[in-house]
């Protein structure tokens, strides 16, 4: 259902809006960081740590992705209460929060004084911000106001920028455009005024069901991620992921004896034309067996030809599908009601 505003079905903190918008945030997200102070400096690090939870780690997963193709740094995601072992003072953290309160983050932080890991930080403002203002790190300032998870373009777009900046990243505003624009022409193809619409017709097939998301470990660790997640906050879902060439070693014998549990999944191939050839071609096998077992399966191509626009559209490609997912549970995308209760318990303990 669309409602006359063009919102996705029981929407009225307007998540449509948020993620049709999201191109658009990209472009303002990349013109501040360009304004924006440089957050590596002179540093030389042998790694990348980005330190972040939820939809404020993402950004990290985005710029991994990007560094195993693009770049000449290893970039690490840390998401807990504590830095690897590894971390010093020939590493760089990029500590990304967006409310700047989050626990496991701020732990983080302290650590990383103690050990002089040169940082910076990304973040709305909050505690974060307070800390890293009085430590004389770098802050690069983004706008409030938004669920983390719908600010993706402003807790990944900025670190790309660093890091190409200074020369460890191949990417540029032309990339981020291009990006943009692939994510337009996923918004078109598939949002609310779309018809005939496959994304949504696989979305509402999912009520009821558990979608199965696969995809190649490398890029698209991270777009599988993004889907399942955005399934589970704003679609109020759960979500399995698993990626190939792994899957073929391990999970693949996991469909071999009809359950009820198999009858109920969806799968969703994220069939990128760029992946490995070996890669594809294992996809294919998986799926050609998948369906003589009786198994729904439905491919998706990403939009665009660079690294960056591929991601990306992706990227909203599962936005939509939770919107639609959420649309036909008739449920409000936007609340995590399980995530505030959580956060309220352990402030009490």
């Amino acid at each position: 259902m669309t409602t006359a505003a063009g919102r996705i079905g029981n929407d009225p903190s307007d998540m449509t809006g948020r993620v049709r918008g999201f191109p658009e945030q990209m472009r303002r997200a990349w013109d501040l960081a360009e304004a924006g102070p440089n957050l590596i400096g002179d540093a030389e690090p042998e790694r990348i740590y980005v330190i972040g939870m939820g939809g404020s780690a993402i950004g990290g997963d985005f710029l991994r992705a990007c560094g195993e193709r693009l770049g000449d740094v290893a970039v690490e995601v840390v998401r807990g209460y504590e830095l690897p072992r590894a971390a010093n003072e020939s590493s760089f953290a990029f500590f990304v929060s967006y409310s700047g309160g989050t626990e496991e983050t701020l732990a983080c932080w302290s650590e990383a004084a103690r050990r002089r890991v040169p940082r910076a930080c990304v973040t709305s403002g909050g505690e974060l911000e307070r800390r890293a203002l009085a430590d004389s790190v770098p802050v690069l300032k983004i706008p409030p106001g938004s669920p983390p998870r719908a600010a993706l373009g402003w807790t990944s777009v900025p670190l790309l920028h660093a890091m190409g900046r200074v020369g460890m990243l191949e990417v540029g505003s032309a990339e981020i455009e291009e990006a943009a624009q692939a994510c337009e022409e996923v918004l078109r193809e598939f949002g609310p005024d779309a018809s005939p619409n496959p994304l949504r017709a696989w979305a509402e097939g999912l009520n009821g069901h558990l979608p199965v998301i696969y995809a190649s470990d490398s890029p698209h660790r991270v777009s599988a991620m993004r889907w399942a997640c955005q399934i589970n906050e704003n679609g109020k879902a759960l979500a399995h992921t698993a990626l190939l060439p792994e899957q073929n070693h391990n999970e693949i014998v996991g469909w071999e004896v009809a359950s009820p549990v198999l009858a109920a999944t969806r799968v969703a191939l994220l069939d990128d034309p760029a992946d490995h050839p070996r890669t594809r071609r294992r996809m294919q096998v998986v799926a050609e067996s998948l369906r003589a077992s009786g198994v729904s399966v439905t491919h998706f191509a990403p939009r665009g030809q660079g690294l960056l626009a591929r991601l990306y559209s992706y990227s909203v490609q599962g936005d939509l599908v939770s919107l639609y997912l959420a649309a036909a549970q008739n449920v409000d995308p936007t609340p995590v009601v399980s995530i505030d209760r959580l956060k309220a318990a352990l402030a009490d303990s």
